[in-house]
C-alpha cells in the first residue's frame, strides 16, 4: 500500500483512474460538484455515503456509463469508452459492466 502525500494524492504506482473537476446535475438536483479523485495501481478505495450522496453517479461517471456535465475522466491515459446505453449487451466488449443494486 502506498502512502499518500499531504495534498491527498498518492505517491506510488501507475495512475489508473483520474477524475478532475467532475460535476453532474439531474434537473435541479446536484449529484456531484467539482469532484477530483486519483486511483493508482495496487490501491483499494471505498466510496461511502448516505443515500442520495452521489456514490452511484460518481462510479457511473468513472466507468463511462454516465457523462459528466463538467470535468474530465481518464482511465490510464485515455478517456473512458463511450458505453452504448441502449445496447447493454455491447458493454462487456468495452470492459465495463454494472450490477443492479
Amino acid at each position: 500500500m502506498s502512502k499518500g502525500d499531504p495534498e491527498g494524492g498518492s505517491t506510488g504506482g501507475d495512475l489508473v483512474l483520474e477524475l478532475r473537476g467532475v460535476s453532474r446535475q439531474f434537473g435541479a438536483v446536484r449529484a456531484l460538484t467539482d469532484v477530483s479523485f486519483d486511483c493508482r495501481a495496487g490501491e483499494v478505495h471505498a466510496v461511502v455515503g448516505e443515500n442520495g450522496s452521489g456514490k452511484s453517479t460518481l462510479l457511473g461517471i468513472a466507468s463511462g456509463f454516465v457523462d459528466p456535465d463538467l470535468g474530465t475522466v481518464q482511465i490510464g491515459a485515455r478517456p473512458p469508452p463511450r458505453i452504448p446505453r441502449r445496447r447493454p449487451e455491447a458493454r462487456p466488449r468495452h470492459g465495463a459492466t454494472r450490477t443492479p443494486r
